[in-house]
């Protein structure tokens, strides 16, 4: 197991050297149909429901980008 984690580090370091991507969340919606007891977004939490507009995810996109940002994660939840 030990020579496949070596094997797995080197073959990383060549490919990607050493470098850290960071992705800033942009959060789209809240709204879930499912119950995940891990989550936030789970449909049995009492929480205010948002969805945001189209403008408003630009507006927000621009913000992180302003602030230097360059990878965005979008997150939401599953629902219609």
């Amino acid at each position: 197991l030990e020579r496949l984690a070596k094997r797995s580090n080197r073959l990383t370091q060549q490919r990607f050297g050493r470098v850290i991507r960071l992705f800033a969340p942009l959060y789209l919606s809240n709204e879930c149909i499912n119950n995940c007891t891990y989550c936030g977004f789970s449909r049995d939490n009492r929480i205010l429901r948002v969805t945001l507009s189209i403008d408003e995810v630009v507006r927000e996109a621009r913000a992180l980008a302003d602030q230097g940002f360059r990878n965005i994660l979008l997150v939401a939840g599953e629902h219609p």
